[in-house]
């Protein structure tokens, strides 16, 4: 919660005097809340998939016993993992990627050139047979605007899956890209972006275009650096931001945006906190970017499209890298396994995104006389990433710029609510005391005064 002040004067006589102003931002806060459950079997490099009916499909991977087929579903209104129905082969590095008729497709992974189609409805696999020639691993896969599956990786074929005729067609690439990302645009066409080609790491770029099927690839660009198990997100604004990744001697700190109107790479100013590979990024409702994980590295981070910076965050309880983080209905992140110094994890973690509200302006009368009914007004925004209820925004009468306990409620005003960005100007008349004495005032808005909204942060309530 934010207050905002303005001064006056108040006297008995009244007197012109200078109105002041101030509105004030807060960084958005997760905040950790530790999963009760772990997974029931340590894994990484595996997928997680929020299915329809808002469980998470948890799937193959890798721990010291090898490659898994194993599968688990979180369900999150009890927080428990329970086991479903074994893939039909072991899968690592592998996709997944949810259809739009609620079923989910397990493609390659380490040494497969297969996959199969999870049923929700039954709980089941059913394997769909050969992709194309080679494994596909270390790929990426991503749902395109027609139902189909774009998917690419160590091969020099990307592979089309049509969903209506659960049928693969292969597109030709200009090189293979382990560990490359992929990125729909909002025009429908893909960015494919860095990689590992042989001993080569790529900064390299194509894009895809669906029309005609099965699609074209074209160059595209040529990024900052070199990136291999980088992340990409599609930002609000319609770029797309790349952050981190290994270029064969460093796990990197810089990030880039892409701008699709001119296929331009331009790298930003601002590093991250820390160096970052194998990490996620996840676009957040309120259009920045949450950054979770990466070799050895604990902390998050949040990217600030406006302000262009990466701003530091919480702690993990582990480090992990080739983890999963996935968005739950209730509007919590699950960060599930991963591997931190060798160490294979089961442990997962959750966050919990909450409103954060601040009162961005107050104002009122230059100059009052004791006794006078005033009129004051002030504005408040949600700055946090998750719609609030309704609260009270409340307007105090101080001799400084800090609240206190002696400084006096002139009154409050109800807000019925705010989405996530939005702002509410509220406004009313007061009454000021008839026992005060003559001297400067400061006028002070709180949003939340009854303090009923939990809030990322609950702690920045003076300024």
């Amino acid at each position: 919660m934010k207050m905002s002040k303005c001064r006056f004067v108040f006297s008995r006589a009244a007197y012109s005097s200078l109105l002041l102003l101030a509105g004030y931002l807060v960084t958005t806060l997760i905040v950790p809340d530790t999963a009760l459950s772990a997974m029931l079997t340590p894994r990484a490099y595996h997928s997680a998939t929020l299915l329809k009916n808002g469980m998470v499909l948890a799937v193959g991977g890798v721990n010291l016993n090898g490659v898994l087929s194993s599968a688990e579903l979180y369900n999150s209104s009890i927080d428990t993992f329970f086991s479903t129905d074994a893939l039909i082969n072991p899968r690592s590095k592998h996709t997944a990627t949810l259809l739009q008729d609620g079923s989910v497709l397990i493609a390659g992974g380490t040494g497969q050139n297969t996959a199969e189609l999870y049923n929700p409805i039954n709980a089941s696999f059913t394997l769909l047979g050969v992709m194309g020639d080679g494994s596909i691993t270390e790929n990426s896969a991503v749902l395109l605007q027609s139902g189909d599956v774009l998917i690419q990786g160590n091969s020099t074929k990307a592979l089309l899956y049509q969903s209506a005729t659960k049928t693969f067609l292969s597109v030709d690439m200009a090189d293979v890209r382990n560990g490359g990302t992929s990125t729909v645009l909002k025009d429908g066409t893909v960015l494919i972006a860095g990689g590992k080609s042989g001993v080569n790491y790529l900064r390299t770029a194509q894009k895809y275009f669906p029309d005609p099927i099965p699609g074209i690839l074209q160059s595209d660009g040529t990024m900052t650096a070199d990136r291999e198990d980088h992340a990409s997100v599609l930002l609000a604004s319609g770029k797309v931001l790349l952050t981190g990744g290994w270029n064969g001697v460093d796990q990197l700190s810089t990030a880039e945006i892409y701008d699709p109107a001119t296929s331009n790479f331009t790298g930003l100013s601002a590093n991250m906190n820390h160096p970052r590979s194998e990490h996620t990024a996840m676009l957040l409702p309120n259009a920045r970017v949450l950054l979770i994980g990466g070799k050895d590295v604990l902390q998050i981070e949040q990217y600030d499209p406006i302000s262009s910076i990466f701003e530091a965050d919480i702690n993990l309880s582990n480090a992990r890298q080739a983890h999963t983080a996935t968005l739950l209905t209730n509007g919590k992140i699950l960060i599930a396994g991963g591997v931190d110094n060798g160490t294979y994890l089961n442990s997962s973690e959750l966050y919990q995104m909450y409103p954060d509200l601040t009162a961005v302006s107050v104002s009122g009368p230059a100059t009052a006389n004791s006794g006078q009914t005033v009129s004051v007004a002030a504005t408040v925004k949600n700055q946090g990433v998750l719609s609030s209820a309704g609260f009270y925004v409340s307007v105090y009468l101080s001799t400084d710029t800090t609240l206190n306990s002696s400084d006096i409620r002139l009154g409050n005003f109800y807000v019925g609510g705010l989405a996530v960005g939005d702002q509410q100007a509220v406004s009313g008349a007061v009454t000021l005391p008839v026992s005060l004495a003559s001297g400067n005032y400061t006028l002070i808005a709180k949003a939340d005064d009854a303090g009923v909204i939990a809030e990322s942060d609950e702690t920045n309530n003076t300024v």
